[in-house]
């Protein structure tokens, strides 16, 4: 009988001296179930100890195949004798212990105890789309609530107070920062499937507070306002990384391609949700001129989303193996002794100075276009011109989109924050040029907004899902989300403060300055490679070339994993 190495030392010792020993490729059993029949064999090349040697830490047991077959290199599809089996040779790569263990779950039955969904099995988006889209929709309804708040002089007298408005969104972004932490936390804990429910009853109870609760005099109603959007908040900022990483690992799939594209269509519903607030706000307003009836029906429409897809999210299927074991301790140990602060470089910090350009630009877009029409526009106009201007994320979105495959996550996330810094600069050049044509400068924030939701937007949301280890996946997604959503805090306080004090032009500088800066954090700490500089530019512009999708550019980015 074939020798079995039970651990990861003999099988080291053992297999890597047979391979050397035996001058060609040598065949070992690989058992991927629990029956003895449920096994495959794999050939493994002289040398290649480092493949043994990650099977083997993987908990694998190697059985070395005793029948005389190996000495031709010949790989059998399954154990036992070759007189059976195809005797054409084949000396393909070695097996990796990722490939191996994917094979392995996927012999899983679905719905098997502790399985929970099969790898390959495929998952429906419903949950991720629309929960993507109640995180944005509760974010922007806030100030769009605050703004029609400030038409009534009881309310505005209460913003000019100490308890105002801008505490008010402050709140409501403190909670996300909480929420993304702890709820990525949460989703490597005790699964991506109970965190997100328990995110949607948060997000569904704040919005529903946080229109029914509020009454009494114009402080009161902000300060219940504050409380409940905190706890808002903690929701819909949990939102961000677990849908990301359910997005993802519902690919049925370990290509990042797939998981790419998956996750970049459950981002898609990030403008659609930012729109909305401005739409439904037009028809309150149109309707009735109360209030008090606008600003508690747009709050309590953010409950809506959430109730709808708690159910599905009940019913929602998750591979448990997702799951850290004491995750206390592994959670400690990869923070000490891996070195993931440089990937977080590329995902958490890119994400921090996207959205102080982005948020500092959109959250302070209703004092530019009151800048640029000199402060004559009525609510209805202003809503309007919002409305136009978010519009123009929708093919920003969807063009980032269609072109993700053909230049590769890194290259899109570079690219974006070029073409959002020259946009920033271009408008902050003209804008003395243009005084008066109020219109022309209209086109270029669109402009502005088109590269906003083109490049960075869709990237930043995708690359902690991609480029970091299951069992802290959704930890680290957290964390780039939060960092993101301080940025956005950032942003906003300062842009508002540069527009008041020194205009557009000096405010449009500051917000194109921070996306040079990611575009160089992009190039070293995205999916950093060992190529020359010239082999480095020769992806980046041919890269360039995808923006185009009718253009094959990938020929270009060989010897890039750029995340194909």
């Amino acid at each position: 009988m074939a020798p079995r190495y039970h651990s990861a030392t003999e099988a080291d010792m053992g297999l890597c001296g047979e391979a050397k020993s035996r001058g060609g490729d040598a065949l070992y059993d690989l058992p991927l179930g629990d029956s003895e029949e449920d096994r495959t064999t794999v050939a493994v090349h002289p040398g290649s100890g480092e493949e043994i040697i990650a099977a083997s830490h993987s908990g694998f047991t190697l059985v070395p195949v005793s029948d005389g077959s190996g000495a031709n290199g010949r790989v059998h599809p399954g154990g036992g004798s070759g007189k059976d089996q195809d005797e054409s040779p084949s000396r393909g790569p070695p097996v990796h212990s990722l490939e191996i263990r994917r094979k392995k779950s996927e012999q899983r039955a679905d719905g098997a105890p502790g399985s929970g969904v099969a790898r390959g099995e495929k998952q429906s988006l419903l949950v991720p789309c629309l929960a993507v889209f109640s995180s944005n929709y509760n974010f922007t309804v806030t100030s769009i609530a605050l703004f029609l708040m400030n038409q009534d002089p009881v309310y505005k007298d209460a913003s000019d107070s100490v308890v105002g408005s801008s505490t008010v969104k402050m709140l409501s972004y403190a909670g996300a920062i909480v929420g993304m932490c702890t709820m990525g936390y949460l989703g490597d804990l005790i699964g991506r499937r109970l965190a997100m429910i328990f995110t949607l009853a948060l997000v569904f109870v704040g919005a529903l507070l946080s229109s029914i609760c509020a009454w009494g005099d114009g402080v009161t109603v902000l300060v219940i306002m504050g409380v409940c959007r905190f706890i808002l908040g903690v929701g819909s900022g949990g939102v961000y990384p677990l849908s990301a990483v359910s997005a993802a690992e519902g690919a049925g799939t370990e290509q990042s391609n797939d998981r790419s594209m998956r996750v970049s269509w459950a981002y898609s519903m990030n403008v659609p949700g930012i729109m909305f607030p401005y739409i439904v706000a037009l028809i309150l307003w149109c309707t009735t001129h109360n209030v008090d009836v606008c600003f508690r029906i747009l709050l309590g429409f953010g409950a809506l989303p959430a109730l709808l897809i708690w159910l599905p999210a009940w019913r929602m299927k998750e591979d448990r193996t997702y799951v850290a074991k004491d995750f206390a301790k592994h959670l400690a140990g990869v923070f000490i002794t891996r070195n993931y602060w440089r990937q977080l470089l590329g995902t958490g910090v890119c994400w921090l100075l996207y959205d102080v350009t982005a948020y500092g630009i959109l959250l302070v877009q209703p004092e530019i276009t009151q800048s640029i029409w000199d402060d004559s526009s009525s609510v209805t106009d202003v809503i309007w011109q919002n409305i136009v201007l978010n519009g123009m994320g929708i093919p920003g979105c969807f063009m980032g989109i269609l072109v993700l495959k053909q230049m590769g996550v890194k290259w899109l996330q570079f690219w974006g924050f070029v073409g959002l810094a020259a946009s920033a600069f271009l408008m902050a050049a003209t804008v003395e040029i243009l005084k008066g044509q109020a219109w022309a400068q209209l086109v270029l924030l669109c402009i502005v907004n088109f590269f906003i939701n083109w490049g960075a937007s869709i990237t930043t949301f995708i690359l902690p899902s991609l480029v970091f280890p299951p069992e802290v996946r959704s930890t680290y997604s957290g964390i780039s989300a939060a960092l993101g959503k301080i940025g956005a805090v950032g942003g906003i306080y300062a842009m508002k403060a540069i527009l008041s004090a020194g205009g557009l032009t000096p405010m449009m500088i500051c917000a194109g300055v921070p996306s040079l800066a990611a575009a160089v954090l992009t190039w070293f700490h995205v999916d950093p490679v060992p190529n020359t500089w010239r082999s480095s530019l020769l992806q980046c512009f041919g890269s360039l070339a995808g923006s185009c999708p009718f253009i094959d550019c990938r020929k270009f980015r060989r010897g890039s994993r750029a995340f194909e």
